[in-house]
């Protein structure tokens, strides 16, 4: 006589007899209503909860962080400007001097641009990035993907800044 194989995770239900169960007992006594809602808490659990969600008040105080520093920027505030930094920006530019240096070699066209657009925001991981449309005063255009961090004290701080070129420039 044969053993049969113990059941695994993957092994198809036999009764008794050997034969292929078509339907499972434990849920046949399932009804329509608990089967609703299963399926309903399933497809929920997809979706972001509202912790993690940005909402109009967290893009209105992002949007007022970046536009306080482009406006220190434009008065020439560097410690206006370096106070809008996450602390891993001050890490690597510990004063305000050394971060405007970095800001005048390698992003001079947030200094005094000639126009901003906020465009979407979108989360990942534990932050929320903010694109902004910028026209320097030459007319090129470039987007700022502005990296949000929020701290502690529930305000939010730039932790980074990533410049592409604009897709809707005219070639």
């Amino acid at each position: 006589m044969r053993k049969r194989p113990r059941p695994g995770p993957f092994s198809v239900p036999v009764d008794e007899k050997g034969k292929v169960m078509t339907r499972i007992p434990a849920f046949s006594r399932l009804h329509a209503p608990t089967l609703t809602i299963l399926i309903l808490a399933a497809c929920l659990a997809g979706l972001p909860r509202a912790g993690q969600a940005q909402t109009a008040e967290q893009q209105a105080a992002i949007v007022t962080v970046i536009e306080s520093q482009l406006n220190a920027f434009r008065r020439n505030d560097g410690p206006g400007a370096y106070g809008f930094a996450a602390p891993n920006i001050r890490t690597i530019f510990p004063t305000a001097e050394v971060f405007m240096d970095m800001v005048r070699g390698g992003y001079g066209f947030l200094i005094d641009p000639a126009a901003v657009e906020f465009l979407d925001v979108r989360a990942k991981g534990g932050d929320l990035y903010q694109a902004v449309r910028v026209i320097d005063r030459d007319g090129k255009r470039r987007i700022a993907i502005y990296q949000m961090e929020r701290q502690e004290d529930g305000t939010w701080k730039i932790a980074a800044v990533y410049i592409t070129e604009d897709p809707d420039a005219a070639v």
